[in-house]
């Protein structure tokens, strides 16, 4: 299989093999770079500009088409989505966190679904590592219950989960030295989504009300949490 001209290398073809069944998307909209499947990263043919991820090495490419395919998986079998209120737009303070959120959460089960074919995406972390690593050092602290608080807890979180562990110490030593706050939520965070299970759509939604809830966010709808199964918000 490729995609704009770029083959995707094992194990992708086994990957494709056992879930197209389950997209609600054509074989065409993958090999287009289709917006069905990567959305804003989409190619336009009426653009000379190439996605950046088209850029990545066979293996990272591989995985990244991967994990496009296994949010509408996810999403097909009814694992849960965040919303928000009617006052608040979709460049609102509430709107970006509440992305933030739905990654660190459903990235759990999805990753437990890539996992089982063994990709690997070493370039896309040591990228993800150096990127991190910089915009921490550099970056001003944001203030206690800010949304950019939030963001900083919840990428505290999701960093701790999927670096390597001398990778990780280096990240937690600098959020450490720029707020003990700061840490304490990214634990809590990281104690819930690393205690669920990934494969139950009940247990995945319940962990993201707990973290949606643990940073004060459920109320005047600032953040919902959407059970796609049968569209009920919390």
């Amino acid at each position: 299989m490729r995609v704009l001209g770029r083959n995707l290398v094992d194990p992708f073809p086994e990957f494709w093999s056992d879930v197209k069944d389950d997209l609600f998307i054509t074989y065409y909209d993958v090999t287009s770079g289709s917006e069905e499947v990567f959305g804003d990263q989409h190619f336009d043919s009426g653009s000379s500009v190439i996605p950046r991820w088209l850029t990545l090495p066979d293996k990272d490419l591989a995985y990244h088409v991967a994990h496009e395919l296994t949010h509408l998986l996810l999403k097909s079998k009814g694992f849960p989505s965040v919303g928000r209120g009617v006052r608040y737009p979709e460049n609102s303070a509430e709107a970006i966190v509440g992305s933030d959120l739905e990654e660190l959460v459903v990235h759990q089960p999805l990753e437990w679904v890539i996992a089982q074919y063994g990709f690997t995406r070493d370039f896309i972390l040591d990228t993800m590592y150096e990127g991190a690593k910089s915009g921490l050092s550099s970056g001003n602290v944001p203030g206690y219950g800010t949304p950019w608080f939030f963001t900083w807890a919840i990428r505290y979180a999701e960093l701790s989960t999927i670096l390597s562990p001398l990778e990780w110490k280096v990240l937690k030593n600098i959020y450490r030295s720029k707020s003990s706050d700061i840490v304490s939520l990214g634990e809590e965070l990281r104690d819930i989504i690393t205690k669920m299970d990934p494969g139950v759509p009940d247990l995945v939604l319940e962990a993201m009300v707990l973290c949606r809830n643990l940073m004060g966010l459920g109320v005047e709808d600032r953040i919902l949490i959407i059970d796609n199964r049968n569209g009920e918000m919390f």
